[in-house]
């Protein structure tokens, strides 16, 4: 299964506050897809979702009807500044799981393809802090 990767606050307010839109600079491949969440910067997975949907945040419009559910408080013009294209992907049903280590690949930013859990044993005590 593939792996999304999260800032921790924004993985937060997915799994406690109900935020299922995630903004990114292209639409995505893996629609209908089951995926891990990763906590960026920890090598850490917590929980699991289903990447329902996925397309282009036409206007500003549009964009005001999908920022209470993105619960981020960023303008168009901001999140214009940000990407070029933005774009909208759909979390549906996220929950936590029992968290555990994954290998992250070196120069992965978004996505880690076919996460690889790894025993604590393996990972020392650097990582073995969940």
């Amino acid at each position: 299964m593939n792996g999304l990767i999260i800032k921790p606050e924004w993985l937060d307010r997915i799994i406690l506050y109900g935020k299922d839109i995630e903004v990114r600079g292209s639409i995505t491949n893996h629609v209908g897809e089951k995926i891990y969440l990763l906590e960026k910067g920890t090598c850490k997975c917590v929980a699991v979702a289903n990447l329902e949907c996925s397309g282009v945040i036409r206007d500003e419009e549009h964009w005001e009807f999908l920022k209470p559910r993105h619960q981020i408080d960023k303008s168009w013009e901001a999140i214009t500044k940000i990407y070029k294209q933005p774009c909208f992907w759909y979390l549906k049903r996220p929950h936590l799981i029992d968290p555990f280590i994954y290998r992250h690949p070196k120069g992965a930013v978004i996505w880690v393809k076919d996460v690889e859990k790894l025993r604590i044993e393996d990972v020392g005590p650097v990582y073995g802090r969940l």
